[in-house]
């Protein structure tokens, strides 16, 4: 039964439901206090566990129905197949199933179909192989969504092959943005948006958890009432949480942060209008403030601001860029914003860079430190040993990192 349920979570999640390991485990909680045999109670119990929006429920009970069948049985283990025609073996995987219709495959789906690596496309394989035809309801239709569904989840994570290298997988999302070649920046900046927009999305509708009576948080009221038979008698409440955040962003533009500067002013453009209130600084030798009312905050404004920019690509002095920005702060230093130094932590006076550092961190509730070398070789470097044990750093190199960064201010 475990098996069949997380199966079927998973296929939810590749149909685009968001489905948290609180709300599954709250599934099998209530899934011991009903007839299994009885699909009217399993499937109330699936929807009231795991379905967010009354906009789904069409699609989820299409899926529940299918899914839960006499019909459906264990996967049958196949000796391990070559994979140099990926569509062709989906089609075969189908015939194998008893599903005698193909599925057809446009040049993008099979661009990323044969981008899959091995271990991706088993799981897919396996999973293939678990939909058996149903006498009643025509299966292919959903095998068919399910299969691409898949393959448009990695071609929105930009999952595709590395030209020149025998198909090595890129993942756009993941990747140190230092490793890019130029015609990745377009699909890079793609993927910022999207992922910026989320994020905005989430800014836009956050709500925070609150005793006063204002508004039922329905999910949590139900979660909460599960052990007593649905009856609510535990009340959950929130409400919307009232002040953007406001930070202050020092980038370093010198010529080994380049390209890293570049994507986090992308981003930070991207996010601009979940923020409240956006002090941006740019550096190298000295500090530059960056007035951003000259800046419409968009992707395209971007080249502008590089070619402004009077620091742009020299080499670093982060401790006269720190005692710049101290005596700026004098006067307009808010102990609620979050301060965020982006850099690799390369830089003259070292020892001098380190006391500055101290006093800035004196001065400010949240001060993060956004280092693109991996945290890896932070032991092994010794100068950036000691500037991880004076400030909270935290690894900043892909778009994922950046999402991440963002993701935990804007919450």
């Amino acid at each position: 039964m475990l098996k069949n349920v997380l199966f079927f979570v998973d296929l939810l999640r590749i149909q685009g439901f968001s489905i948290s390991t609180g709300e599954i485990e709250d599934l099998l909680k209530a899934l011991a206090l009903v007839n299994p045999q009885n699909n009217s109670e399993l499937k109330a119990v699936f929807q009231a566990t795991l379905l967010k929006s009354s906009g789904l429920k069409d699609s989820f009970g299409e899926i529940f129905d299918f899914y839960f069948t006499d019909d459906f049985l264990k996967p049958v283990h196949h000796p391990r197949q070559k994979w140099e025609d990926k569509a062709h073996k989906v089609n075969q995987a189908l015939k194998q199933a008893g599903i005698y219709r193909e599925i057809e495959f446009n040049n993008k789906e099979k661009e990323v179909l044969n981008s899959l690596p091995p271990e991706v496309f088993q799981k897919l394989y396996e999973k293939i192989k678990q939909f058996y035809p149903n006498q009643i309801v025509d299966s292919f239709p959903l095998l068919e969504k399910t299969i691409k569904g898949v393959l448009k989840y990695y071609q929105e994570r930009m999952v595709l092959p590395e030209a020149g290298v025998g198909g090595r997988r890129k993942d756009l999302f993941t990747a140190n943005l230092k490793d890019l070649s130029e015609r990745d920046y377009e699909r890079v900046e793609k993927l910022i948006k999207r992922y910026a927009g989320r994020l905005n999305a989430k800014a836009s509708r956050r709500l925070k958890e609150t005793r006063r009576k204002k508004y039922i948080n329905l999910r949590k009221t139900i979660r909460a009432n599960l052990s007593h038979g649905g009856v609510l008698f535990n009340l959950k409440y929130r409400e919307k949480k009232k002040n953007k955040p406001q930070i202050t962003l020092l980038i370093d533009v010198s010529a080994s942060m380049a390209i890293y500067a570049k994507f986090a002013l992308s981003f930070l453009f991207a996010v601009a209008r979940s923020l409240k209130k956006i002090e941006l600084y740019l550096f190298a030798e000295d500090l530059e403030v960056l007035p951003l009312k000259n800046y419409n905050k968009s992707l395209l404004d971007l080249k502008r601001l590089i070619e402004d920019s009077q620091q742009w690509g020299r080499g670093t002095n982060l401790n006269q860029t720190l005692k710049s920005y101290l005596n700026i702060a004098k006067t307009r230093r808010s102990f609620r914003q979050t301060l965020l130094i982006f850099s690799d932590g390369k830089t003259v006076q070292f020892a001098e860079t380190l006391e500055e550092l101290k006093k800035i961190c004196r001065q400010y509730q949240d001060v993060k430190f956004l280092n693109p070398v991996p945290a890896k070789k932070w032991q092994e470097d010794t100068l950036l040993k000691k500037l991880a044990q004076e400030v909270s750093m935290i690894e900043t190199n892909s778009v994922e990192h950046l999402q991440a960064v963002f993701s935990k201010i804007l919450s």
